[in-house]
């Protein structure tokens, strides 16, 4: 293999790595939301103790999002030779 080609693979199977973690904080997050949406939904009230404790999640995961769709997928233009 070439130089090229042994870097385009290295730079593959790191591309595969980070889009799995990616995968899988977009889960999470989708999880939590989920989770908060049931429990927001229950019958009855929430203590101030609970509703504080979903807010701090609510915000916490808005945080996340955030910083989740900040993250450039566009690769670099090339330079021009």
């Amino acid at each position: 293999m070439s130089k090229i080609t042994d870097q385009m693979d290295a730079e593959q199977r790191d591309a595969d790595a980070i889009s799995l973690k990616l995968d899988s904080i977009t889960a999470g997050i989708a999880e939590l939301d989920r989770l908060i949406t049931e429990f927001q939904n229950s019958p009855g009230t929430l203590s101030a103790a609970d509703q504080a404790a979903v807010d701090k999640i609510q915000s916490v995961i808005s945080g996340l999002r955030s910083k989740a769709e900040g993250i450039s997928t566009t690769p670099p233009t090339p330079p021009t030779p």
